[in-house]
């Protein structure tokens, strides 16, 4: 018997406010020491660049400017890199995976 896929929801909670270089560092910085306490650092960063990086896209920031605002090592950069393709992957429901405005 073969079972229908399930449909699942991501959803990507946003605040709005005036996005810039700072204070995304900002809050790469809070995500990643919160990954330190929980041992998942690097967890933490992907999901930043998930969660941040179609706002960094439409406003051309790169992730080398936020990893040194953040005060990180700058190797994080291709890391947050990595998962903003796969945010755009995600925007573009690609293999039919999407971000679902609720």
């Amino acid at each position: 018997m073969k079972r229908k896929p399930a449909t699942l929801y991501l959803l990507n909670k946003v605040e709005k406010m005036n996005y810039n270089t700072k204070n995304l560092g900002d809050i790469l910085r809070r995500m990643y020491f919160e990954g330190l306490e929980s041992k998942s650092a690097l967890g933490h960063i992907l999901l930043f660049g998930v969660k941040y990086g179609r706002i960094m896209d439409s406003l051309e920031i790169s992730s080398n400017d936020v990893v040194s605002v953040a005060g990180i090592n700058e190797s994080y950069a291709r890391e947050v890199d990595e998962a903003r393709k796969l945010a755009s992957l995600i925007h573009d429901k690609t293999e039919g995976t999407a971000f679902v405005e609720l």
